[in-house]
This record gives structure tokens, C-alpha cells and sequence, in this order.
């Protein structure tokens, strides 16, 4: 018998001990396939992931740019000082404001976070202060039954704000303009004549529009955007990019 029958005769031997033949050509095929899927649901959980992080840190131009009001432009035309301050917002989301005469600064424990602030610029020469208002879209119809209002909707208008510091001094917007991007809706606040000495804190009250402010279960919302007292006063240069400096 020659060495290649014996070899043949051993093959033999081990596949009778292992007792099943090789995988069907279908099944290894079907593995690379469940390994491809794998793989591209992982990448694109991974993209979701990270296009959700850069949207959260994402505001558009439009909102976040210093705005001319027209109290602003007039000021700027006639060579007023357009130095720009900026502050990071330390609690950017909103409180409930929880004494009928507002004396308490804010119950941030309570906050839904409905509304989250940024983007805040001060021109203090002319009494400018500005910020935008960011809210998630899938958080409008859950603010609307909050206040009782039925098919409440983002719209121009939907939103009243009332800028109020710790001296109760009390000022509503000049300008208020509404973009939409993505996952957001975001709003664009800017106040004009805002008296800043001596203001410790400026807080934003928030709420629709059309809501009832007598009603009992009215619910008042603000996000405190500015602070300058003695545990927070940290304020840096807004320094006004080629688009944002006034052109006479």
C-alpha cells in the first residue's frame, strides 16, 4: 500500500471521529454577513453619537452674532463704544420662579429644562444685552400642555420674555427673531436700555405667549443670563468678528 492510500486512509479516519461533515458554503457566507451589518450599525451608532454631540455645542450664526437693533445701530452710527463683554451662563437652563413678588432668585432644583441659554453679549455703552434661546423641538407640544394651550406651536410670536434684574427693574425685548435647525428651534432675545450698575443678576422669564399669567397654575420659568456679584462677576472680551462690526 502505497504512503499516499495510508494518508488517505487517515483523513478518513479523523472525519469519522469528528463525526460531521465541513460547513455548508451558506452558512460562512451568512456570518460575513452578519459581521458587515454589525459593523455598520456600530459606525453608525457611532455617527449619530457624535453628530448629536456637535449639534448640542451648535448655534447658527444668525442667533448667536451680535444683532443691530435699532437703538444699537443709532448708537454705533454715532461713534459709540462698542466694546463687547461675554459670560459663560453657569446654569443655562431654567428655574421656577417659586414667590409671587419674585423676590427669590431661582429654584434650579425645579427646572425642566424646557429653555437653554447662550450666547450672552453685553455692549454696556449703550445698554445692550442679548442672548439666545435654544429648545429642542420635540419639547414644544410638552411646553404648550404645560401652560394649558392646545395645538401651541413654534411660530414668530410664540414666546414672551421679560428681562428682570435684582433691583426690579423690568424690560421687555426690541427684537426677537425665531430660526429653526436640525433639532433645535432658537431664539434670538435683544434688550436696549438695560441699566447695569449695581445689577447683581438679569434673569430671563420665559413662557408662550398666549399663556394666562393670572392663572393660578401659571407656572413662571426663567434662566438667569447674566451675574455680577461677589461667587460669580467672570465676564471676557466679545471681540466682534469682520461680519459683526458696523459699517456706516
Amino acid at each position: 500500500m502505497t504512503d499516499y492510500e495510508l494518508y488517505g486512509e487517515y483523513n478518513q479516519g479523523e472525519e469519522a471521529e469528528n463525526g460531521a461533515p465541513p460547513p455548508h458554503p451558506v452558512w460562512a457566507v451568512l456570518a460575513r454577513a452578519v459581521q458587515i451589518v454589525c459593523i455598520i450599525l456600530l459606525v453608525g451608532t457611532l455617527a449619530l453619537l457624535g453628530f448629536r454631540i456637535v449639534l448640542s455645542w451648535y448655534y447658527p450664526k444668525g442667533v448667536s452674532d451680535l444683532y443691530y437693533t435699532e437703538a444699537l445701530a443709532d448708537y454705533a452710527e454715532t461713534g459709540g463704544d462698542m466694546s463687547a463683554l461675554t459670560q459663560e451662563i453657569r446654569v443655562p437652563f431654567e428655574g421656577e420662579i417659586i414667590n409671587s413678588d419674585g423676590t427669590t432668585l431661582m429654584n434650579n432644583d425645579q427646572r425642566n429644562g424646557y429653555y437653554c441659554a447662550d450666547n450672552l453679549i453685553v455692549v454696556k455703552g449703550a445698554g445692550a444685552v442679548q442672548f439666545t434661546i435654544r429648545i429642542n423641538r420635540s419639547n414644544v407640544e410638552e411646553i404648550g400642555r404645560e401652560y394649558g394651550l392646545e395645538r401651541f406651536e413654534m411660530k414668530d410670536g410664540a414666546f414672551a420674555f421679560v428681562l428682570e434684574d435684582d433691583l426690579g427693574n423690568m424690560y421687555t425685548p426690541s427684537k426677537v427673531f425665531y430660526e429653526t435647525h436640525a433639532l433645535y428651534h432658537y431664539i434670538k432675545v435683544c434688550y436696549d436700555g438695560v441699566a447695569l450698575d449695581g445689577v447683581s443678576w438679569m434673569r430671563a422669564e420665559i413662557a408662550p405667549a398666549e399663556a394666562d399669567r393670572e392663572a393660578e397654575s401659571y407656572l413662571r420659568l426663567a434662566v438667569v443670563v447674566y451675574e455680577n456679584h461677589e461667587y460669580f462677576h467672570t465676564f471676557t472680551e466679545y471681540k466682534l468678528s469682520k461680519r459683526e462690526r458696523y459699517e456706516r
